[in-house]
């Protein structure tokens, strides 16, 4: 035996990102299967989904193929033999090789890149192969693979750690002998070219060792959002993901993901925390350590509009107030002087000198108690209960509702009691009756003075007739 090297790999990462593959294609696969079915729509509209169709089974299955070949290979160990015939001729010697593996992260992956190429020149090496990519979202990243005699590998690493941040750093040493040599026989050893394999890569492309997940309340979703934005350019980091939805300003929503350098990541979290109220905050560990960094950290950011978040606390109170309109402006001034605001208001005149007014005002819970005594100022409590909702968030800007009643007293003899209210009564009922009975005379003299009349036109009548036939006997 003149060499053996065990080793492993980790497929777990391609094995789900295929098995996200099949799902999707599988969906298209039946959405096509679906349209084709139906028939709907033109004869070139059909050939074009059955050619689709065609084209998504065939990526079904490559993608299944695939993963049958990982399969097999989780599934049984694979072992390599190269078998070569001893040349008893050959001189025996110990071959010493080393392997070196290394990643850098950097600011600049083309000036870094140059940097090492310069670096493996100055040190006599030659490069076997050197690739310069640019990603989708306008990063970069860089892989050299070199060999420096093994006298040179240390100061060449040296000079790559002075190019940013060494992420990875593995060396694998081999001894091998070649030729027959017997037992016992003194060798001699031969170093040969350390090669090395170097990836640089900006950290745009890697994700934070840790992230951490914030929920704010603002009462200015939109503002808050802008802030945390700059935040990020600020402190030397950049925003992933940024979306806002602004149906009103009662009901804004937003979400942001942010990245800033670990040293900065105390300064964020302060700064995040003071353009809002913070609901809740959660810490989380990426666990493949191998494709994270610990030089940046992580945020998830969402923010809600204070006005989504139901009241901590309910207050509904009665108070009566000699001055009902005076007690509603100062009530509602002592609850903006807490830090509160008005949600509704409502005055109204009833009947006679009485009025009433409907209060509804927001305050923080904190501020519940100093409000409560603004509350016993301006005029006495008849009615008051107080309840909680659990379920609602507690953090510093909870706020408590307080819905009010506010009238003026009532009198300890009502309107309608005492002497002169019968004295009213009285003179009252006495006026409609001596209307009632004006009432009856013109009636009744409507229906008698008709007759009244005739019988007088009669009487006159026969009076006259009387004094006509006397006048004729004589």
């Amino acid at each position: 035996l003149k060499q053996q090297r065990i080793g492993s790999q980790d497929v777990s990462k391609q094995y789900t990102d295929l098995e996200s593959e099949l799902r999707a294609a599988r969906a298209m696969e039946e959405r096509l299967i679906n349209i084709i079915k139906t028939g709907n729509g033109a004869i070139k509209d059909l050939l074009a989904a059955e050619k689709e169709l065609g084209t998504w089974r065939t990526k079904i299955e490559k993608i299944v193929g695939e993963m049958r070949y990982f399969d097999n290979l989780v599934a049984m160990s694979t072992l390599n033999l190269t078998l070569a015939e001893r040349d008893v001729k050959a001189a025996s010697a110990a071959v010493v090789t080393e392997t070196i593996s290394a990643g850098l992260e950097v600011d600049d992956v083309e000036v870094a890149r140059r940097n090492a190429l310069s670096a493996i020149d100055e040190a006599k090496g030659r490069v076997l192969q050197s690739e310069l990519k640019q990603h989708e979202a306008g990063q970069w990243s860089a892989s050299i693979i070199a060999e420096v005699s093994p006298d040179s590998a240390g100061a060449v690493i040296d000079r790559f750690k002075q190019l940013g941040k060494v992420a990875r750093l593995e060396a694998d040493r081999k001894q091998s002998i070649e030729g027959n040599a017997p037992a016992g026989a003194n060798l001699k050893t031969e170093k040969r070219d350390t090669r090395i394999a170097l990836s640089i890569y900006n950290l745009a492309n890697v994700a934070p060792r840790r992230t951490t997940t914030l929920i704010l309340a603002s009462a200015d979703v939109e503002t808050a959002a802008k802030l945390l934005t700059s935040l990020a350019t600020k402190l030397g980091g950049r925003v992933v993901t940024s979306s806002l939805s602004s149906d009103r300003p009662q009901q804004s929503n937003a979400t942001l993901q942010i990245e800033v350098p670990s040293t900065s990541a105390d300064a964020a979290i302060a700064e995040i925390r003071a353009a809002g109220e913070s609901i809740s905050s959660k810490v989380a560990e990426n666990s493949n350590r191998d494709s994270s960094t610990e030089s940046k950290t992580g945020f998830v950011i969402s923010i809600v509009s204070i006005e989504q978040i139901p009241p901590r606390q309910t207050l509904t109170a009665t108070i009566e107030s000699r001055d009902v309109a005076k007690s509603t402006e100062q009530l509602r001034a002592a609850a903006a002087s807490a830090g509160g605001k008005t949600a509704a208001q409502q005055l109204s005149q009833t009947s006679g000198d009485r009025a009433s007014a409907k209060l509804v005002v927001d305050v923080p819970v904190s501020q519940l108690q100093q409000f409560a005594s603004a509350m016993s100022q301006n005029g006495t409590i008849r009615e008051q209960t107080a309840a909680e909702d659990t379920n609602a968030p507690q953090f510093a800007g909870a706020r408590a509702r307080v819905d009010l009643t506010i009238t003026t007293p009532q009198s300890i003899m009502a309107a309608d009691d005492g002497i002169w209210h019968s004295i009213r009564n009285g003179l009252a009922t006495s006026g409609k009756g001596l209307g009632w009975s004006l009432q009856m005379i013109v009636i009744g003299l409507c229906l008698v003075a008709p007759w009244a009349l005739l019988v007088w036109a009669g009487v006159r009548g026969v009076r006259w007739y009387r004094g006509k036939s006397v006048r004729v006997e004589n």
